[in-house]
């Protein structure tokens, strides 16, 4: 397997989200929030939900899941 690339920049991109993967797999959590709101066809909304907490010595990583995602807050607790 040959690359154009200097050693150790082959698929940067693919080793970030394994990384945010198993990250989230350990401080992450996913949820779903019914809402009554009998303005709505169905009179219910759900709220999907994704978290993942970390102490402030490590927040680049919360900065990292949302550059990657495209979306998200980070609050501090």
């Amino acid at each position: 397997m040959s690359s154009d690339k200097p050693f150790g920049a082959d698929d940067q991109q693919g080793r970030l989200e394994s990384y945010l993967s198993g990250f989230a797999d350990g401080e992450g959590s996913f949820s779903v929030g019914l809402t009554r709101r009998p303005d709505l066809m169905n009179g219910y909304q759900l709220v999907p939900e994704f978290r993942v907490s970390q102490n402030g010595e490590r927040s680049n990583v919360l900065g990292a899941f949302r550059e990657t995602l495209g979306c998200g807050s980070i609050r501090t607790n």
